[in-house]
């Protein structure tokens, strides 16, 4: 299954797939290496800002609904067991879906899409309403998903054992923080610091839908990329102005940017009266550069305070 998966579709945001070996009693199944590893790694840490999270999430909902709506006429690929622990970074904390040996190919040309299967998944992540019956559509993997943008909002696994080793389930946690407007006591501090209303606002009420119990309710990967993009879009433009006061003996010399879709971030040189170049902090939040098209504005005239505005 992992290798029809991967030589019939391609898209930025799956896994490419370079050989196999099927000989005797080995197989093997070679990946392109993804360097950063899998997204549960860093849930708990600090090494992903708000912004990156965002674009991870709406990387890996646009390569399941390329899964969902895009890889051909018919059909659609069921991804079942989406989890964090399934979705590597590459160099660039892009994400990259992998792991399909559970996968499905349904098809889309009926009003319901559903196959006749065993349930499978992972504890935690898996639908309830899909553990108790053999009937598979593509709405468990949306409630997956939504396990995982909770994950990655809380900045914790989905499923966690207390002192006494009982298992604490993130989606009936997020569910009830949700519904009682508390969710800013389970929100990774790191993040909340970071986050506009807006960005958070929209994120969090796509994911909860998710979650939903009524499969009519329940969005489809489609609007979930949609809203993944507005609070991303949320998030940055309203962080697209910075301001830089220059000391008496400074002149603004060059500003360094990297962008692409958006502005990531940007860099400040200024000169000193001894003709020495410094750096300034990297203003936009992120520890390195995005990955986007790097520009440098020079030949600015001499100024003591500039303030950045950038529209988009």
């Amino acid at each position: 299954m992992e290798i029809v998966m991967l030589s019939s579709y391609k898209h930025d945001n799956l896994v490419s797939l370079i050989g196999f070996s099927d000989e005797s009693d080995e197989k093997i199944i070679v990946y392109e290496h993804e360097v950063r590893g899998s997204l549960d790694k860093y849930l708990a840490t600090t090494d992903l800002t708000w912004v990156q999270r965002l674009h991870i999430c709406l990387g890996a909902a646009r390569g399941i609904n390329y899964l969902h709506c895009d890889v051909g006429e018919g059909h659609r690929v069921l991804r079942r067991n989406i989890k964090s622990s399934n979705l590597l970074l590459n160099e660039n904390w892009e994400a990259m879906i992998s792991d399909f040996g559970l996968s499905k190919i349904g098809p889309t040309n009926q009003e319901f899409t559903f196959l006749v299967t065993n349930a499978c998944g992972t504890l935690g992540y898996i639908d309830p309403l899909n553990a108790t019956t053999e009937v598979l559509t593509k709405e468990p993997d949306v409630y997956s998903f939504g396990v995982v943008l909770f994950e990655v909002l809380c900045g914790r696994l989905a499923v966690i054992k207390t002192f006494n080793d009982e298992r604490r389930f993130l989606s009936k946690l997020a569910k009830l923080h949700y519904k009682e407007r508390k969710l800013d006591e389970i929100i990774n501090p790191y993040l909340r610091k970071q986050m506009t209303p807006k960005s958070l606002r929209t994120f969090s009420r796509i994911a909860y839908q998710c979650l939903k119990n009524d499969r009519k309710k329940c969005p489809t990967m489609g609007l979930i990329v949609e809203e993944l993009q507005n609070s991303l879009e949320f998030q940055i433009v309203s962080g697209h102005s910075w301001s830089l006061q220059l000391d008496n003996n400074q002149k603004l010399r060059k500003i360094t940017i990297d962008y692409k879709d958006w502005v990531y971030s940007l860099i400040f040189t200024t000169q000193d009266f001894n003709g020495l170049l410094h750096s300034s902090k990297r203003y936009g939040g992120d520890s390195g550069w995005r990955g986007g098209i790097i520009s440098e504005v020079t030949n600015l005239i001499p100024i003591q305070k500039c303030s950045i505005f950038f529209l988009v």
